[in-house]
């Protein structure tokens, strides 16, 4: 059993639902699969499917309900992401409790939201509720710059919104994030869509630089394979199988460091914007010689790192453009071979200093 701070409201997680029922009619909005639109109920379900689920979905959820034993108004929603631990959020201030239950996962997971409001709003206010919740939501993928093409997601393709009013004291009209009823929405939505999508995704708003290439695309073994296609054996580097151990050593190292870290967002988010159009840049799309910011940028990287060996690195790199480094953007080839370069002089210096200690 979850704790809703409600009175009369329960949710408990059974056999892969959610189930929320409510002593008490609820006036429900929702853009669920069953049962969507205006409605008075006193159940929700959100039910967790396969990511290959191929049922009809009303059908589905009305054989969930009935092995609930639930009304046949009950409000059916369905995700593939988990439910069992979903993101909750709550907030109480002058006679009204908000509460956000969000389900999350990306791609086409579905992102739910159940808003549960122990107040009573006009139609028109909940309208406008979804609308204050939506912008909850969005701001949590903004924050944690989940990426969708080349902007910023807003959501997935199937993602739905509830809000369950309990009619309870003065009736409330606007729900707008300049109204008390409007923030709290926002926030609760936005903490528990937060919430929602650490738990299931495992990304946080702080999370590690390389976690944020590869959600680009650009993993570990690629970076590894780009660097080794132009490795060149040292005494003591004779074979690629220990110049990548070294490698990625000296890469682990290099990321480590907050100035590589800044230096490498900055190519991510000039990347993102170019490709946005908010940069302006004419040519961007042809990476034509007039722009060299990116090499700039992958110089700063390389230098830093690596020094002038590190530099020179940079240049081999750049200019062959081996692997990952050919379906990369204008800025993200730069800093990608910038820091392939800078680790891979710190690679051949660690060898050098092994030599002499010996």
């Amino acid at each position: 059993m979850l704790k809703i701070p409600i009175e009369g409201i329960h949710v408990r997680v059974e056999e892969r639902t959610l189930v929320m029922t409510s002593e008490r009619l609820l006036c429900i909005l929702s853009s669920a699969a069953l049962n969507g639109g205006f409605s008075q109920a006193t159940a929700i379900i959100n039910h967790q499917v396969e990511k290959n689920f191929n049922v009809e979905p009303k059908a589905k959820l009305r054989q969930v309900i009935e092995e609930q034993e639930l009304p046949e108004s009950t409000i059916g929603l369905m995700t593939a992401a988990r439910v069992d631990d979903p993101g909750i959020s709550f907030d109480e201030k002058k006679g009204l409790t908000v509460c956000a239950i969000v389900t999350a996962g990306l791609s086409n997971n579905t992102i739910n939201t159940i808003l549960l409001i122990d107040g009573n709003l006009t139609l028109s206010c909940m309208v406008n509720a979804i609308i204050t919740a939506t912008e909850g939501k969005c701001l949590a993928l903004q924050l944690l710059d989940v990426r969708s093409g080349t902007g910023v997601a807003t959501g997935t393709s199937t993602d739905t919104v509830t809000i369950a009013c309990t009619g309870k004291g003065e009736r409330i009209e606007y729900a707008g994030t300049a109204t008390t009823l409007g923030k709290m929405i926002y926030n609760t939505v936005k903490n528990a869509t937060l919430q929602a999508l650490q738990k299931q995704e495992h990304i946080s708003i702080g999370r590690p630089i390389m976690q944020r290439l590869e959600e680009l695309g650009v993993t570990l073994p690629k970076i590894v394979g780009a660097a080794l296609s132009l490795f060149v054996p040292h005494p003591k580097i004779e074979s690629s199988e220990k110049a990548e151990q070294i490698f990625v050593d000296e890469l682990n190292n290099a990321l480590a460091d907050p100035n590589v870290c800044a230096l490498i967002y900055t190519g991510i988010a000039l990347e993102r914007d170019a490709k946005r159009g908010m940069l302006n840049l004419r040519g961007y799309e042809n990476d034509l010689t007039s722009l060299v910011a990116d090499e700039v940028l992958g110089m700063s990287i390389s230098k830093y790192i690596g020094g002038y060996k590190g530099l020179f690195e940079y240049i081999r790199y750049d200019k062959a453009k081996p692997g990952i480094l050919a379906e990369l953007g204008p800025f993200m080839d730069d800093v990608i071979a910038g820091l392939i370069g800078g680790v891979s002089a710190r690679m051949y210096d660690v060898a050098t200093r092994v030599e002499k200690n010996e």
